[in-house]
């Protein structure tokens, strides 16, 4: 592409990026330092867990919890996504097994995917005793934390 543009008059020289270049550790850490400035915590699942989290993982696709959200099997039109839901889990499976949540009163759980309903409200209370809000929008997300500071300082 640069090589074709290259011979525009009104088109600077446009390098190509170097052959060695590494572009998946080039954004990783860009979005590291990013988290880094922001108060946002990097859900991962310690491998000392792992068993237990495919388990989990596992009890929602078989027997009786086979539709237990989020592990849901999604139709959209005429189609079938028979994944659609291992990716939403894996997400609901980190949040349910990470302990920092010990250390935190509310949770706010922002997400576009209404996969993540009132079962999974009641799931995340049942295991650790604490109240989570599932939010669409980064904006109901900020409004719910204004409130509460607003209770706070009354």
């Amino acid at each position: 592409m640069a090589k074709r543009l290259s011979g525009l008059p009104h088109i600077p020289e446009i390098a190509s990026p170097a052959e060695e270049f590494d572009c998946a550790s080039y954004v990783e850490g860009k979005a590291l330092a990013y988290l880094a400035t922001k108060q946002v915590k990097r859900l991962e699942i310690k491998e000392e867990i792992a068993n237990t989290v495919l388990q989990s993982m596992m009890s929602r696709v078989m027997k009786e919890e086979r539709f237990k959200q989020p592990f849901v099997f999604a139709k959209r039109g005429n189609k079938t996504y028979k994944d659609a839901g291992f990716k939403d889990n894996l997400i609901w499976e980190s949040l349910l097994h990470f302990r920092e949540v010990e250390n935190y009163d509310k949770i706010i759980f922002v997400t576009v995917d209404s996969d993540y309903n009132e079962s999974c409200s009641k799931e995340f209370r049942a295991k650790w005793n604490k109240h989570i809000n599932i939010l669409q929008d980064e904006n109901n997300a900020v409004a719910e934390i204004q409130k509460n500071y607003d209770n706070y300082i009354k």
